[in-house]
């Protein structure tokens, strides 16, 4: 697989899997959710990997943050650990930062706007 191809199938791959995650968390299958982390972790650190800098890699990155974002916030809620919450809420600010910093990046203010926060969204059509 060529690394666009690559970068496509585990950025689906962490999509679909932390669909799954939330689902199992909102339905309450703790154990469950927190298994299906990991394997959500592992592919969102391949798409790390094989992001190319364009002015999409801070929206990766925001979209690494925000996913660590919420399995902390999921493990610290679902098994009481404070300091699990606390880092979700970090998080969160990291990621704000990371697209607000996205945003200011670029020197077309029109284009970078919708060049990283296409970048952020989970599903992407594309028109073939």
């Amino acid at each position: 697989m060529i690394n666009e191809k690559k970068f496509e199938f585990y950025e689906t791959s962490t999509t679909l899997l932390w669909f799954l995650m939330d689902g199992l968390w909102m339905m309450g299958f703790k154990i469950l959710s927190a298994i299906i982390a990991l394997p959500a972790v592992i592919a969102a650190c391949l798409v790390l990997i094989y992001a190319s800098k364009t002015p999409h890699l801070l929206a990766i990155v925001a979209g690494s943050t925000w996913l660590f974002m919420d399995i902390c916030w999921m493990i610290g809620e679902n098994f009481k650990i404070n300091w699990l919450h606390m880092t979700s809420k970090v998080m969160f600010w990291i990621t704000f930062l990371f697209l607000v910093y996205g945003l200011t990046k670029s020197r077309n203010y029109r284009e970078s706007v919708f060049e990283v926060l296409s970048g952020f969204r989970r599903f992407k059509i594309k028109n073939e």
